[in-house]
């Protein structure tokens, strides 16, 4: 059993966001939709928040100097066997995201609002055999804010936080052709006021992921130096004032994106509160079944999968694997 004492709170920095956007940015058309959603940035996202609480977990076994190890972590074209290694046992970060402002308002208010809050774990993952029994499930929360498009691009640009647009591509022709051929190099024309710096990223030959940065004058175009085989996404930090248009000769086609066509996915304001943990063995025993649709979940107004779950205080303290005199914030 946990109490408020046992729960650990990390601040997301801006080099964790980094790396979970730009996991997310490649990774997005080779990940699972457990959820359903059918939003492919409402997708991304949630892909964000997962990568920031497994770096956040990082993030507090570094900070109080206990050595982990990544060997169950995979290309990123596949599924990890685990997340974090930690004195012989494999942990997997079962987190969730707090996008609610009023649920959020009273976990900042107390901590031990999370204490009555369920773990969850999806029933897919239960019967799997990836994980034995004696590895550990680790359950964190995440609050932030992600600040959308939805009146418009120039609209996220009235507040100067950092902003990280990208352009996520949904046809099949650019992301999986059937016979895996080139696309050639990219040709890209700019509509645009202003100049703008993008990023675009896609696979070469071998699969793996490739990037090229261009700088793109108003009202220009110019042709890439590599050769692509897919485009994945196009990503800029940048304001778009006008049309980009992106064009494969050898494909004859043509993406248009508008300003609408793009979406922030930067987190504003993170901080990842790590509740406890529990061996799968366990968790299969003491866990009750929880259907899709489920409104009993306190920390959501409705879930989207099969899961079982179990109360946030019947898990085991971190703690155990920490330092005896640990902090519980790290900033």
């Amino acid at each position: 059993m946990i109490d408020r004492n046992d729960i650990f709170i990390v601040r997301v920095k801006a080099a964790m966001i980094t790396k979970s956007v730009e996991y997310a940015r490649k990774s997005l058309h080779y990940t699972f939709n457990r959820m359903g959603k059918g939003n492919i940035y409402a997708r991304i996202r949630n892909i964000v928040s997962g990568v920031i609480m497994e770096n956040a977990f990082k993030r507090l076994l570094d900070y109080h100097n206990v050595s982990y190890e990544l060997l169950g972590n995979t290309h990123w074209t596949k599924k990890d066997k685990y997340d974090v290694g930690v004195r012989g046992d494999r942990c997997d970060i079962k987190g969730f995201f707090i996008g609610n402002s009023e649920k959020s308002k009273k976990l900042k208010k107390d901590k031990g609002w999370l204490l009555d809050c369920s773990a969850l774990v999806p029933v897919d993952q239960i019967d799997s055999r990836t994980l034995k029994n004696n590895d550990k499930y680790v359950f964190p929360f995440l609050t932030g804010r992600y600040i959308g498009n939805n009146q418009g691009v120039n609209s996220l640009f009235t507040e100067p936080e950092k902003k990280y647009l990208v352009h996520i591509f949904k046809d099949y022709s650019w992301i999986r052709s059937p016979d895996f051929r080139t696309l050639g190099k990219i040709v890209v024309e700019s509509k645009m006021r202003d100049k703008i710096q993008i990023v675009i990223g896609g696979q070469d030959k071998s699969r793996e992921l490739i990037v090229e940065e261009i700088l793109m004058m108003p009202m220009s175009k110019q042709k890439t130096n590599i050769e692509f085989y897919t485009l994945l996404f196009v990503q800029t930090d940048d304001r778009p004032t006008g049309e980009l248009i992106i064009e494969s000769h050898e494909l004859n086609k043509k993406e248009i994106i508008e300003d609408f066509n793009w979406e922030n996915i930067w987190l504003y304001d993170g901080l990842v509160y790590f509740t406890g943990y529990m061996n799968k063995g366990e968790f299969k025993e003491k866990s009750k079944y929880s259907p899709c649709f489920s409104k009993d979940i306190k920390q959501y107004f409705q879930t989207r999968t099969n899961n079982r779950k179990i109360q946030i205080q019947s898990l085991h303290s971190l703690r155990e694997i920490l330092p005896h005199d640990c902090d519980l914030y790290v900033p």
